[in-house]
């Protein structure tokens, strides 16, 4: 198989005349990528049409023209506005102006040299009766004329290109593609008309009308399908790695001795959907394969009591689990919470993070190695070359999309194989789930347990201060604690929004020796000293950052202050509101805000007023702002697509990708259960599944 065709595709844009080093970084922004597949990639969001024109009485103002004239003469103006103005005439002796603000008149007699016959082409202008183009897209010999007559698409654009710019790029990046090669199996072709890739790219690049460019036009199919095609083929490649790996003959039969143990000190009964995620969860271990399942739940449900009963079978089995939290305070306050039960029923659990003296990790590393430690609870410093494991059988992984790729790996790979429980706070679409994480096992729990409160959410204007401060001296009198979220820690020059600092000041003059505050500029003591001042209710009011947004778990906080809560998101305000609620007296959120809201603003507030599923809210979010990088998923090493999308806000597209994804799919299985298909270098559906991203070298079982 010729391997340039990929090689092509993955050269580097600065290459391209029309690119260059100078202008790199703008269209690296533009495309999020640096080859020629990212621009190529590129789709127009219109068109518009350029006519050659021979007669400007029969053009309209503002029209997009196409001409040839002789040039006349130069003239150059200056003062504050520097204009250099080309005079040309056409073949009728209409004359026309070519204005050009701060032009180089050097550069453009190079082009247009007095008396020369040339092609311009540029939006016509009248102007005091007079005809003119301000800086014209191009002027050049009048052989290039036609180059510059016809439909055009019209591209999105960032600062420092413009459209000429970007179709003189994507042109000479489809001159280098003189040839095709198919990577799609010939069944599927005919759904698209059998249009080539790069035939695809060419209609698209050059179309002839607005309907070349529609979803269900034959080149945008082709390009959407091959996308999900190559998606659910990685998929497939995945999973099928991950299933060969034959465990090791460990009877992972349900012992329950510590479980047991464990529901005798309960004082509470685990929901039915809790209870559900465990027999999943069991069942996945009693298989031989590799286990990754993530456990997606709305706040408050209860995943790390699932979690930590599924620790405990691992445990039984004389194995070990390592437990992995986003944030030091979240951490411990795991360690913490466990530590009572695990004390009880005889298990060894121990905390590590950065704030561990070299002494105590040392004896740490120590009885991790000898198998001595059970549970290990940590952060980033889990990751440590010198944690070595006597036999690491799960992985849990708190908030894992808050973990890149690569570190899940040196996780991963501190076992033979475990077992890789992830957990997400955040309730994940599930369009989402279908289309970004495929076949992955999902397992969710939207039940709370009973004795939970609900939680009171008010819209409030700054107006209203006073009352507020009233409601939070009420609420301290009751013994309860309040939470007081700032979407800034310092004063901004170019924002107008309460930042921490003031708010900290102004609500110690109202409550002297009662506020605490919390930030991600303090230093690790700093934090964790200001949490416990907090927990213990020394200051029963924190002031703070979205740093508490996840996990924190205070149940006796009953009141949350959210100011300019139109600067958060809805699964952003959603976590913050779950900060409260979680023990059995009424709890309250706040959403105060100073000035008038725009209607997405409001929108979005209500929503959240008028529920507290997160499920829900995670479906309406989606369709508020479409797709994007759902749940910063690009972090995560999760590829967004180009092509496909089915998070926009015509409902009859999404649910058509929705089919064609589900098609791609069957027809991926197809394709594997036909044949034997060998993993090669020069497999052309492999390369082009890399050059997507959508497959990579780390292998599946190493990342989770």
């Amino acid at each position: 198989m010729n391997l340039n065709f990929f090689k092509k595709l993955s050269y580097p844009l600065k290459n391209l005349t029309a690119v260059g080093v100078k202008r790199e970084k703008y269209f690296q922004k533009l495309l999020g990528g640096d080859t020629l597949f990212d621009l190529l990639c590129l789709k127009p969001n219109g068109i518009e049409k350029r006519e050659y024109v021979a007669d400007f009485t029969e053009a309209c103002n503002g029209k997009l023209v196409t001409f040839s004239a002789k040039v006349e003469s130069y003239k150059q103006t200056f003062g504050s506005k520097k204009m250099l103005i080309v005079t040309c005439v056409l073949q009728n002796k209409q004359k026309i102006e070519l204005v050009y603000f701060n032009g180089s008149k050097a550069m453009i007699q190079k082009l247009a040299p007095i008396n020369s016959e040339i092609g311009i082409s540029g939006q016509l202008k009248f102007n005091r009766q007079n005809f003119q183009i301000i800086h014209p897209d191009w002027i050049g010999p009048c052989q290039q004329i036609n180059n510059w007559v016809g439909i055009e698409p019209i591209y999105p654009l960032t600062f420092g290109l413009n459209q000429a710019i970007l179709r003189s790029a994507i042109r000479s990046a489809l001159l280098l593609f003189n040839e095709s090669i198919e990577f799609l199996p010939a069944e599927s072709l005919p759904l698209f008309d059998s249009f080539s890739f790069i035939n695809a790219l060419q209609k698209m690049h050059h179309p002839l009308s607005l309907l070349d460019l529609h979803y269900k036009s034959s080149p945008m199919l082709r390009l959407a399908y091959q996308e999900m095609f190559l998606r659910n083929y990685s998929f497939w490649i995945s999973k099928t790695r991950v299933q060969k790996i034959i465990r090791n003959n460990v009877n992972f039969e349900d012992l329950n001795h510590l479980e047991k143990k464990f529901y005798a000190l309960l004082t509470f009964q685990l929901t039915s959907d809790q209870e559900r995620c465990l027999i999943e969860i069991k069942n996945d271990f009693k298989n031989k394969e590799q286990m990754h399942r993530l456990v997606q739940g709305d706040v408050g449900s209860g995943k790390t009591i699932v979690a930590f009963i599924a620790a405990l079978s691992i445990i039984d089995l004389g194995k070990q689990v390592v437990f992995l939290a986003p944030t030091e305070i979240l951490a411990k306050q795991h360690y913490e919470n466990l530590k009572k039960y695990t004390d009880a029923i005889g298990v060894r659990i121990e905390l590590l993070t950065s704030q561990i003296k070299t002494k105590n990790k040392r004896e740490i590393f120590n009885q991790l190695k000898d198998g001595t430690i059970h549970l290990l609870i940590g952060t980033h410093a889990v990751f440590q070359k010198d944690v070595i494991y006597h036999d690491l059988k799960l992985v849990i992984i708190d908030e894992q999309h808050r973990f890149g790729v690569e570190q899940r790996s040196v996780l991963i790979q501190k076992g033979d194989n475990p077992h890789v429980l992830s957990m997400s706070a955040t309730p994940i679409p599930r369009t989402v789930l279908l289309v970004q994480l495929g076949d992955m096992d999902v397992s969710e729990i939207k039940e709370k347990p009973k004795n939970r409160p609900l939680i009171t959410t008010k819209i409030i204007n700054v107006k209203d201060f006073e009352k507020l401060i009233s409601f939070i001296g009420q609420a301290m009198n009751r013994d309860e604690k309040i939470f007081w979220v700032c979407p800034l820690i310092e004063e901004s020059e170019t924002l107008d929004l309460v930042n921490l600092k003031d708010r900290l000041l102004n609500l110690q003059m109202y409550f002297p020796d009662k506020v605490t505050w919390i930030h991600g500029k303090q230093s690790l003591e700093e934090r964790q000293c200001s949490f416990d001042e907090f927990r213990s209710g020394l200051k029963p009011i924190v002031v703070a950052t979205t740093v508490i947004e996840v996990g924190i778990d205070i149940p006796d906080a009953t009141t949350i202050i959210i100011e300019d809560p139109q600067r958060f998101g809805i699964s952003q305000l959603h976590q913050l509101r779950g900060r409260v609620g979680r023990g059995v007296k009424d709890s309250f959120c706040f959403l105060l805000y100073k000035d008038n809201l725009s209607q997405t603003s409001s929108q979005r507030l209500k929503l959240i007023r008028s529920t507290q599923d997160g499920f829900e809210l995670a479906e309406q979010d989606l369709k508020i702002r479409g797709g994007g990088d759902v749940l910063g998923l690009k972090q995560t090493g999760v590829p967004t697509f180009k092509f496909f999308d089915c998070y926009s806000e015509d409902q009859e597209q999404n649910d058509f990708y929705i089919r064609l994804f589900r098609r791609s799919k069957e027809d991926v299985e197809k394709y594997f259960k036909n044949q034997d298909h060998t993993l090669t270098e020069d497999s052309p559906i492999l390369n082009m599944a890399k050059i997507y991203g959508f497959y990579n070298d780390i292998d599946y079982k190493k990342t989770g």
